[in-house]
C-alpha cells in the first residue's frame, strides 16, 4: 500500500513518517492519553507534548493525528508550516541514550550525536576498543572526533560504559 502524500514532501520520506507514527505512535496509548485540542495553540502544545513523550519529530505526530482523523486536512497544512513544530538542532537527542547519564557525559556525549551517530553505534565501538578490536585511533577515527579533543570524551564515556554496563 503505498501513500499519496497531501503536501510539498517526496513521497518517500512520507511513508517513511507514517511508518514511524503508526510503529511508534500507537492509536491506543493515544486515544487513552491524550483528547482532541480546542484551538490552534492547544495543538501545537499537544504535538510537541506527545512528540517529546513517543520521541519523535513533529512531522510524525502530524501525520499521525491526520491518519488518525483527530486533524483536518487544512489544520495540517498550517502545523507543517508553524516553526514551533520543528525541533531546533540544540534540542535533538538520541531517544537510545541511557537516562543515568550524567549532565555532563549527556552533553559531551551530545557532540557525537548531533554529527550523525546514535548511542548504540558509540557503545558498539568503545566495546569494540575495549575488547581490543580497534585501536583508539581508530575508535575516534570512527566516532568523527578530533585528536586532540576526544581523550577527555572518550575517557569519561568508556568509564560510564564500564560502571553502567
Amino acid at each position: 500500500m503505498y501513500l499519496k502524500s497531501s503536501n510539498d514532501k517526496p513521497e518517500l520520506e512520507w511513508r517513511a513518517n507514517s511508518f514511524a507514527g503508526n510503529f511508534l505512535v500507537p492509536k491506543q496509548r493515544l486515544e487513552l492519553d491524550y483528547s482532541l485540542a480546542s484551538n490552534y495553540e492547544a495543538w501545537v502544545s499537544l504535538i510537541r507534548q506527545i512528540a517529546e513523550r513517543f520521541r519523535v519529530n513533529s512531522q510524525v505526530v502530524i501525520i499521525r493525528l491526520t491518519e488518525l482523523e483527530w486533524i483536518a486536512k487544512d489544520l495540517q497544512k498550517q502545523l507543517f508550516q508553524d516553526s514551533r513544530l520543528v525541533i531546533k538542532h540544540d534540542e535533538k537527542f538520541d531517544p537510545e541514550t541511557p537516562p543515568s547519564l550524567s549532565s555532563g557525559i549527556r552533553d559531551k556525549s551530545t557532540q557525537i550525536i548531533r554529527q550523525g551517530l546514535s548511542w548504540h553505534f558509540i557503545n558498539l565501538g568503545t566495546e569494540a576498543y575495549r575488547r581490543r578490536e580497534i585501536t583508539y585511533h581508530k575508535l575516534l577515527d570512527m566516532l568523527l572526533l578530533p585528536l586532540e579533543d576526544g581523550y577527555q570524551l572518550l575517557h569519561e564515556l568508556l568509564t560510564f560504559l564500564e560502571v553502567d554496563g
